[in-house]
């Protein structure tokens, strides 16, 4: 089966994890990973737009400035809220 980086970085340290017998840690990290993949959609997507010199990479750089980061923070367990940005 053939994968993507993102899918063997995941890969490789859930290996790590368990080959240190750390499964606390690898349930905490699966459950984090739908937000993740999320957040990093979200950035590839817009960040790849909003290079775009042209009225095409508006969208882009508006969907970042309004997240702001906090799609992100979310994805690291991060209240937004509570960040001074």
């Amino acid at each position: 089966m053939s994968m993507n980086y993102v899918d063997q970085m995941i890969y490789d340290k859930a290996i790590s994890v368990l080959e240190q017998n750390q499964l606390h840690n690898a349930v905490e990290m699966f459950a984090e990973l739908p937000e993740m993949r999320t957040a990093l959609s979200f950035y590839a997507k817009n960040g790849a737009e909003c290079r775009l010199i042209h009225s095409g990479g508006n969208s882009g750089r508006t969907a970042l400035a309004d997240d702001g980061g906090k799609l992100a923070l979310s994805a690291l367990g991060v209240d937004p809220k509570e960040t001074s940005t």
